[in-house]
C-alpha cells in the first residue's frame, strides 16, 4: 500500500432525485473517524502511513471502512432522494 496513492468518497443525488441535505459518516474499524457537514457530503482517504495527514480518513491493510449517509429532513410525498456513493479507494490505480 503506497502512501501517495489517494482515494475519496463522494455522495451525490441520482439524476431527477430531489437535492436534500445529507451528512457522510466514515467509521474504520468500528471508531467513527469522519463526520461532513450536510452540504458537503464527501471525505478524502489515504493509505498509512500518510506523512503529515492531508485526508480525512487514513487506512490500513485489512481495515474496515462503514460508510454511513443520513438523509437530512425530507418532506413526505416529495420526489424520490436516491443517491449514488462514488468511492475511490487510495488503491485503485
Amino acid at each position: 500500500m503506497d502512501p501517495n496513492k489517494f482515494g475519496r468518497i463522494n455522495v451525490i443525488e441520482e439524476p431527477g432525485s430531489a437535492v436534500i441535505p445529507r451528512t457522510l459518516k466514515l467509521n474504520n474499524n468500528g471508531i467513527q473517524r469522519f463526520t461532513s457537514t450536510e452540504n458537503a457530503p464527501s471525505c478524502a482517504l489515504s493509505n498509512a502511513p500518510t506523512p503529515g495527514s492531508p485526508s480525512q480518513v487514513m487506512m490500513a491493510f485489512d481495515d474496515t471502512l462503514d460508510i454511513i449517509v443520513v438523509n437530512g429532513d425530507k418532506p413526505f410525498g416529495g420526489a424520490p432522494t436516491n443517491i449514488r456513493i462514488d468511492v475511490m479507494t487510495p488503491d485503485r490505480y
